[in-house]
């Protein structure tokens, strides 16, 4: 298993330098920003952070992970791998949240170290049903539509979405159930820091809403495999 790891991730890191060099450049201004804006960093903010810029990352980073055999239309090499197709595209989309993940770690970490203290395991743990999500709807939207940049432009329209409506909550108070979203902690974080745990409804059941996240990404990802098997069956 390690060994087909290693070579999933040999085969998709040349489509990952130029996503990589994005996420470093965007990584590095966030970072900038929040030191300089170090008295307003919260737990809050980091729950931000992980839970919705780290989706958007693995996005970027699936949406080229089967371009190895999509690009040049070599999708029949797919056929000839030694292990079932479903776990081709499964080891693909492993690579990149995890890749997302080491992004998430190395991001927070700094500012747990240099900044405040806060939650770091928990939103770790919380980003990583979103970002699977998202990432298997940015591959889906690649093989489907044939295109990298469509499935890259889907993870951001979804990143602009749940940030509207968090702002849309922050300003005229009317907030989404937050089982809907993908910053479920986020706003367990901003409830508990604002004394209000105890009257916020269903705050408490972050967590429903990343099972839900993990079942859309299951009914997602068949559909996606089911979607390769007619390419490397019909082409």
């Amino acid at each position: 298993m390690l060994a087909t790891f290693r070579y999933n991730l040999k085969i998709v890191a040349p489509t990952l330098l130029w996503t990589g060099t994005l996420v470093s450049i965007l990584s590095v201004l966030v970072l900038f920003f929040q030191f300089r804006g170090r008295d307003r960093f919260t737990a809050v903010t980091a729950g931000s952070l992980g839970e919705e810029f780290l989706p958007v990352v693995a996005a970027f980073f699936a949406g080229g992970a089967m371009d190895a055999e999509l690009r040049r239309g070599a999708h029949e090499l797919l056929r000839s791998h030694c292990v079932p197709l479903w776990h081709t595209v499964g080891y693909r989309l492993l690579v990149a949240v995890l890749l997302a993940l080491v992004v998430g770690l190395v991001l927070l970490g700094t500012l747990y170290l240099g900044v405040r203290s806060f939650p770091l395991g928990m939103i770790l743990l919380s980003a990583t049903p979103p970002a699977i999500c998202l990432a298997t709807v940015s591959l889906w939207t690649r093989v489907r539509l044939g295109n990298a940049f469509i499935g890259y432009v889907v993870a951001v329209a979804a990143w602009v979405m749940n940030t509207l409506t968090g702002q849309m909550a922050r300003t005229t108070g009317i907030a989404l159930n937050p089982l809907l979203t993908f910053s479920s902690y986020t706003d367990r974080l901003q409830a508990i820091a604002a004394g209000a745990l105890d009257t916020t409804p269903y705050v408490d059941w972050w967590w429903a809403s990343k099972l839900a996240l993990m079942a859309a990404a299951g009914c997602v990802f068949w559909s996606l495999t089911r979607r390769i098997e007619h390419l490397t069956e019909g082409d």
